[in-house]
């Protein structure tokens, strides 16, 4: 089926993907205004509109090629209609899909459950990490549940936090009882890289 784009709600869902790359995009623009858009975006039912759940880069590729060219082809987009259980089923599908096409970081895994945990979509982070990533193991579960500690202490004060691997935001996180050197440790490991950025800048 195909949808005028103002029917779209592309922020129905919170968004996984904290970053969208520039070169990336410009590509897939072009792509598209040579090929057509290979695979419809999914969208859900709200009402009289719908709900964006998988594509937002398709999406926002093809809006911008309608507001540069005008074109009416670029007015609708092609999509598939899901019916998920629910509002957090739905986000659920949403991560697993963007985790295949282009893996999440560790930062964007952890920040969407704290994030649909403040939205009110779970109740606890426990049981957004358990419905977000069902399919994760225990010992993995308790690596994002310690990332996503450090999203709630840290967020906005790191630079480009998705850029970190796993072990550098697990060292960030705090335990319980702090000693004195891990409070150092701590700090260190926060700080130090920006304190390099700044040298090198």
């Amino acid at each position: 089926m195909r949808i005028p784009l103002d029917q779209i709600d592309p922020h129905a869902l919170l968004r996984d993907r904290s970053l969208l790359d520039a070169e990336a995009f410009e590509e897939l623009k072009r792509s598209i205004a040579a090929t057509g858009l290979r695979q419809p975006i999914e969208v859900f039912a709200t009402g009289n509109t719908f709900g964006l759940l998988s594509g937002y880069r398709r999406l926002a590729a093809v809006r911008a090629l309608h507001d540069l060219t005008g074109q009416e082809k670029y007015a609708t987009i092609e999509a598939h209609l899901r019916d998920p259980d629910s509002r957090q089923a739905a986000l659920a599908e949403m991560v697993a899909e963007n985790d295949i096409r282009q893996a999440l970081s560790p930062w964007e895994k952890a920040a969407i459950a704290t994030a649909a945990t403040a939205a009110g979509l779970f109740p606890t982070l426990d049981l957004a990490l358990a419905g977000l990533y069902p399919h994760a193991a225990r010992q993995k579960r308790a690596k994002l549940r310690a990332v996503a500690e450090v999203v709630e202490a840290l967020d906005g004060l790191l630079t480009d936090p998705e850029t970190h691997s796993e072990s550098r935001l697990l060292r960030m996180s705090i335990p319980q009882s702090l000693c004195f050197h891990g409070i150092i440790g701590f700090w260190i490991a926060v700080f130090y890289p920006v304190f390099c950025n700044h040298l090198e800048g």
